[in-house]
């Protein structure tokens, strides 16, 4: 294995390990504080932690990672993207955790403009940062240029790709899980290519959503809702149109199929423990 395996291994190892890091500090808060609802902002602590932590260690080994060359991005870029990767996280935890507050829950209607706000100006600062599409293939052999619809494109498909993982609120588990799997599958296509900055995103999100699932998976100490959901969703996103068009073709086609199962997997699970344990609903 090369320097780019190495680096890109170190990479979600160090996901891996702050988001674990990242979970158990999220558990000691909880139980200090007992009032604190399991359906809060520290259930997106250890995703993003991880995630925080590895885009900082990408851009630390930016330089070596990207050497001699990447077939997309620079350094410059690759810094620049993993940066607004970052602020877009900021953005959406801390909109998602402010309208928590008891002056947003007695305004539906303000709580719900502020989370759109927060999701559309998170998706901004992406899109200006570069991470967009540059065409469009509706039938193989057939691509037509974006151009100037290229950042409008983009801005729907990342808004529609985090409305459909908020589908997976409260599901425990399923978020980490999609996000895992597209890691996944996006890691294995570019493992051999000169994707290096792709690769070693994907590599950062299988380690950040393996240490969700540690907190988040059936019977899960945390519920993955709101910040969470959203964070999940906005990963999503940006995974998709960097992997570019033929891996969000493929995922869109595997993603009615993933939600179902998901769904069903997630309601079966849910009435079994109901029908073993009773009264733990009450108890919380």
């Amino acid at each position: 294995m090369g320097t780019h395996g190495w680096l890109t291994l170190a990479t979600s190892v160090v996901a891996f390990l702050a988001g674990m890091v990242g979970g158990w500090t999220a558990m000691s808060l909880a139980s200090k504080k007992k009032h604190l609802h399991t359906h809060s902002w520290l259930a997106a602590v250890p995703l993003c932690a991880g995630m925080f932590v590895s885009l900082m260690f990408i851009i630390f080994i930016a330089p070596a990672l990207l050497f001699p060359h990447d077939r997309f991005y620079s350094v410059h870029d690759a810094m620049r993207l993993t940066a607004a990767i970052g602020c877009g996280l900021v953005l959406i935890l801390v909109g998602y955790t402010t309208y928590s507050g008891s002056f947003f829950q007695k305004r539906k209607a303000l709580s719900l403009l502020l989370r759109f706000g927060m999701d559309l100006l998170a998706c901004i600062v992406i899109i200006a940062a570069g991470v967009r599409f540059s065409v469009f293939s509706p039938l193989p052999g057939k691509e037509y240029t974006l151009g100037g619809w290229a950042a409008f494109a983009t801005l729907a498909w990342m808004l529609v790709a985090m409305s459909a993982v908020k589908l997976l609120d409260g599901l425990e588990g399923a978020a980490s899980v999609l996000l895992l799997v597209s890691g996944v599958a996006v890691f294995y296509t570019t493992v051999n290519s000169d994707e290096h900055f792709l690769n070693a995103f994907a590599a950062s999100l299988i380690g950040a959503s393996l240490a969700s699932l540690r907190f988040t998976a059936f019977p899960g100490r945390f519920s993955l809702r709101g910040p969470g959901s959203a964070a999940a969703g906005f990963l999503f996103g940006v995974l998709t149109v960097l992997a570019r068009q033929k891996t969000v073709a493929a995922l869109f086609c595997l993603f009615p199929l993933v939600l179902v199962v998901i769904l069903v997997g997630g309601s079966v699970l849910s009435g079994l423990e109901r029908a073993i344990f009773p009264g733990r609903e009450d108890k919380q």
